[in-house]
């Protein structure tokens, strides 16, 4: 009995460990090939890295007349030593052994090691070689070497609130107003990233398959900005300023048959290099298209062609100045408060008569005055390729007073941006078509797409026969009104502008602060460019015919230089 229960628990024994057997078989089996793609997976998973690669941000260049190319923002690579503090043991030795390389004090690299929160901490930016290289042999715990791709403005200053810069947005890096900003996305291109195995030890296995996304690199931008032009126009500005301790100024010039923004220059500026260096952030923007103002005198052209344009004057209609005008019971004077009795349209542009120009606006009425403003392109943005452009002021012209609406008519009590107001007198000098002002030249593509600007219409703000007249009155205005702008042998059409500025925050004007202005073309009749210069609160001098009438000479004669453009006559 007992030797045949012990067979029995043999027994049971045996097939206990045979059906366990059965079970670790079909485990295994199970485990290696019904299910063995699922654990390859997870173990290349695992195993699996991805790399973002980043794009090259695309470069910015300006030309000259004959298309020569000039970087004006370019791609660079600096050197940064960097430490990653986990690894670091003895901050003071590591200190001790860095300090005499990178040229920093022991207690403030010990400071920088100790207090770095993160596991990374950067050093020195933009190293030398003979630096990088003194780290790498060294082989210090902790620290490193990294190469970093960064921005370089190599033309310094030079068209500076224009091309703007690269900063941080957080941890990445983005364009910083100017055309950097504008054109931010064409510039930075896209990132790709390449997926590839590694093994425990973090290295990569090369017969591993990899798979990714290519990377698009940003495109590059070619401007319309001429660098003589411009720099011709920035050193007058320089000059200008110093001249009349003027506060600020601008330079615009732009080819009037396409909007081609030829130069554009401000005062103060920077340099992009430097722009963490930059206490007062304002010079930042670009006075052309982001600060408005009232535009004076040079309005007396608008208010002029209008009445051309709709056939209630002509240029040899007249009127009695009587030195004042009464407007709701304000008195409006001349500049000068003189009298000059009978007088031609002419003769007010040559004289810059307010008078004249209010007895215009009656003549034209609210709506059909307010109907030229808006066609000559004011109120609104010109849609120049910037951002941050503002659309001026000019809601006093809709108030429904008769002050408001007439005292405009001399450019009091509307305001303006520089570019709106050189694309205004472009129309005049275009044969009445206003045009849409542009930076952009061309983008190039990295696989050799080319995207050109095409100009384009704006408005038909008036017709070729009232441009036409108009300019003839503007060369009138050189010749006769001033003639410090004048230059023998050549047609050139301008107007002077004085405007009074207004106090902030309440109403009237302050008593000892103007704005002068200047906006012309050249030559008259077939014109290559059209400019503005604009200077604010120049001390020592009264009329801008005095302070910028020899200065839009000497640009023009620069131009009519580098174009070879021959007399009129």
């Amino acid at each position: 009995m007992r030797r045949k229960n012990q067979n029995l628990r043999l027994l049971t024994l045996g097939v206990f460990f045979f059906i366990l057997g059965l079970i670790i078989v079909w485990r295994l089996w199970s485990l290696q090939i019904k299910q063995f793609q699922v654990y390859e997976k997870k173990a290349v998973t695992q195993r699996k890295v991805e790399e973002v690669l980043n794009p090259q941000r695309g470069e910015i260049y300006i030309q000259d007349k004959f298309g020569n190319l000039e970087k004006l923002a370019a791609r660079s690579e600096r050197k940064i030593i960097f430490a990653v503090p986990k690894d670091i043991r003895e901050s003071k030795k590591t200190a001790g052994e860095l300090a005499p390389i990178l040229e920093i004090s022991e207690e403030n690299l010990e400071l920088m090691l100790k207090s770095a929160m993160s596991s990374y901490k950067r050093l020195k930016v933009d190293v030398s070689d003979e630096v990088s290289n003194k780290i790498s042999a060294a082989k210090i715990s902790g620290i490193g070497v990294e190469k970093e791709e960064w921005r370089f403005y190599p033309l310094k200053n030079l068209a500076a609130e224009v091309v703007g810069f690269v900063g941080f947005d957080k941890d990445k890096r983005k364009g910083v107003y100017g055309i950097e900003a504008s054109y931010n996305k064409e510039l930075e291109g896209l990132p790709g990233f390449l997926e590839t195995e590694k093994d425990l030890k973090g290295r990569q296995i090369f017969l591993a398959q990899k798979e990714g996304k290519a990377v698009k690199n940003g495109s590059d931008i070619i401007l319309t900005i001429d660098r003589n032009i411009q720099f011709e126009s920035e050193e007058l500005l320089k000059k200008l300023i110093e001249k009349w301790n003027a506060e600020a100024g601008t330079v615009i010039v732009m080819e009037p048959s396409t909007g081609k923004i030829l130069a554009l220059a401000d005062e103060p500026s920077f340099d992009p290099n430097q722009y963490k260096e930059v206490k007062n952030p304002s010079v930042f923007l670009n006075n052309a298209v982001q600060k408005v103002f009232e535009p004076g005198s040079i309005f007396k052209l608008f208010t002029m062609a209008a009445g051309l344009d709709s056939e209630l004057i002509t240029p040899d209609t007249k009127y009695k100045d009587e030195g004042s005008v009464k407007i709701s019971g304000i008195t409006v004077k001349n500049f000068t408060s003189e009298v000059f009795g009978w007088q031609t349209m002419t003769q007010i542009l040559e004289k810059s008569l307010n008078t004249g120009a209010v007895f215009v606006g009656k003549i034209l009425g609210r709506e059909n005055f307010l109907k030229y403003v808006e066609k000559f392109g004011f109120g609104e943005k010109t849609g120049l390729d910037l951002n941050g452009e503002l659309s001026g002021l000019i809601s006093n012209l809709k108030s429904g007073k008769d002050i408001d609406f007439l005292t405009a008519t001399f450019g009091q009590g509307v305001a303006v941006t520089p570019i709106q107001l050189v694309s205004a007198v472009g129309a005049l000098a275009n044969q009445g078509k206003l045009m849409r002002p542009y930076l952009v030249d061309k983008i190039l593509s990295e696989n050799g797409e080319t995207i050109k600007t095409i100009p384009q219409v704006r408005l038909e703000a008036i017709s070729p026969e009232t441009a036409r007249k108009i300019s003839e009155m503007m060369v009138s205005v050189v010749d006769h009104g001033f003639d410090k702008a004048r230059i023998n042998g050549y047609f050139i059409a301008g107007k002077t502008g004085t405007a009074q500025v207004a106090l902030e925050n309440k109403k009237g004007y302050a008593p000892d602060r103007f704005i002068h202005g200047f906006a012309g073309f050249a030559p008259a009749f077939n014109p290559r460019f059209v400019a503005l210069i604009k200077l604010d609160n120049p001390k020592g001098i009264a009329f801008a015919a005095d302070s910028l009438s020899p200065s839009f000479r000497d640009l023009t004669q620069f131009i009519f230089n580098y174009y070879e453009i021959p007399p009129d006559y």
